[in-house]
């Protein structure tokens, strides 16, 4: 029994483990297959997208006021990556985000 319950506690610790694998700007191109150039200009307006936020965050702004500000940040990086992206794999790039 007690093999059994630790086989089973091992195996919930491997499928939460591979659930919380972080997602990166790398997997993502890796999975999408994103040329070089791709990759380049999304890491380039990714960091950007990341400094921004990291700036409206050390204003200290109260929980909404946050979230409109991150959200307009978002707004303007949008356009900028189905640019590099195009249609198709711009789904993908969703898609791999939302899982």
């Amino acid at each position: 029994m007690k093999k059994l319950l630790t086989m089973f506690f091992v195996l919930v610790l491997a499928i939460n483990a591979n659930a919380q694998e972080k997602k990166s700007v790398e997997g993502a191109a890796k999975e999408l297959h994103l040329t070089t150039e791709q990759f380049d200009q999304i890491k380039v307006l990714a960091n950007e997208r990341n400094q921004k936020i990291g700036e409206v965050k050390k204003l200290q702004l109260d929980s909404d006021d946050e979230k409109e500000k991150i959200q307009e940040i978002m707004n303007t990086y949008f356009p900028k990556i189905n640019n590099v992206l195009g249609k198709d794999k711009v789904k993908e790039w969703n898609a791999y985000w939302k899982n």
